[in-house]
């Protein structure tokens, strides 16, 4: 994978940038938008970031080796 693959134009965000904003505790898309802006402009990457925000999240969950800790599980498990 092409971590410098820039799915944004608008903001220049890269699959890089969604990778770094999940390992930074972000959980879900819309954690990653708030963080990165990716899909807040024109809107046309907003169905390709989802895309790949649930690839990496699910790719992580499948390996059982989850690098992404949302702070809201981490919350509930105290």
């Amino acid at each position: 994978m092409n971590k410098k693959k820039v799915i944004c134009p608008c903001y220049d965000i890269t699959k890089g940038d969604i990778i770094c904003a999940l390992e930074q505790g972000a959980c879900c898309f819309k954690d990653v938008k708030k963080c990165t802006k990716v899909g807040t402009a024109c809107g046309k990457c907003k169905d390709k970031a989802k895309k790949f925000t649930k690839k990496m999240i699910d790719k992580q969950l499948e390996s059982g080796d989850c690098v992404f800790v949302c702070p809201r599980d981490e919350k509930a498990a105290k």
